[in-house]
């Protein structure tokens, strides 16, 4: 498993670290549903780890804890929800992590994300993180707008909700070569 997760948060960049924090110098840890789907329940579990263990690197975060980003465009439940997997992730990020999920901000819900899966996953989460969720609908540029209101710059947001940051695909061998030293 090791170095094929490796492989695919490298090739398939589902869930990202992306580095500049938020202005209140919290994390931000991108889920991109837009970028595929993962057919390995605890590879997806793993990933989620690995990129929280990156995040746990930055002090502020340590601290203050991190924001989610989940980004559901095209999002098909039918075809790519993992009931498992998912409570597994929910309660990796309210329970079991050594660093604080502060809020979850998820952009483009379709209806049935909406309406079937939204619902259990607030359940599962608590009252506390039921009231620091928010719900993003429109374009990119929307989103864009509304995620700064929150204190996310645009560099620190991908470009599928109108941000400029850049995935570089070798990201995870530099991380490995600072890992090593």
């Amino acid at each position: 498993g090791d170095a094929r997760d490796l492989e695919m948060i490298q090739h398939n960049p589902h869930v990202l670290y992306i580095p500049p924090s938020d202005s209140n110098g919290r994390a931000v840890i991108c889920n991109d549903r837009t970028t595929g789907h993962i057919a390995d329940r605890m590879c997806g579990v793993r990933m989620v780890w690995y990129v929280v263990h990156l995040a746990l690197k930055n002090e502020m975060a340590r601290l203050r804890g991190f924001v989610l980003l989940c980004i559901c465009k095209r999002y098909s439940v039918f075809n790519n929800y993992d009931r498992v997997r998912n409570n597994l992730v929910i309660k990796s990020y309210t329970s079991w992590l050594p660093i604080k999920l502060r809020a979850m901000h998820v952009c483009s819900p379709n209806s049935s994300f909406l309406e079937l899966i939204l619902p259990i996953h607030k359940f599962f989460m608590g009252r506390n993180m039921r009231q620091r969720m928010n719900v993003h609908f429109g374009s990119g540029k929307h989103h864009l707008e509304d995620l700064t209101a929150f204190g996310l710059s645009c560099d620190g947001l991908p470009p599928s909700v109108a941000g400029t940051y850049k995935h570089n695909p070798l990201w995870i061998e530099q991380q490995q070569q600072q890992d090593a030293e």
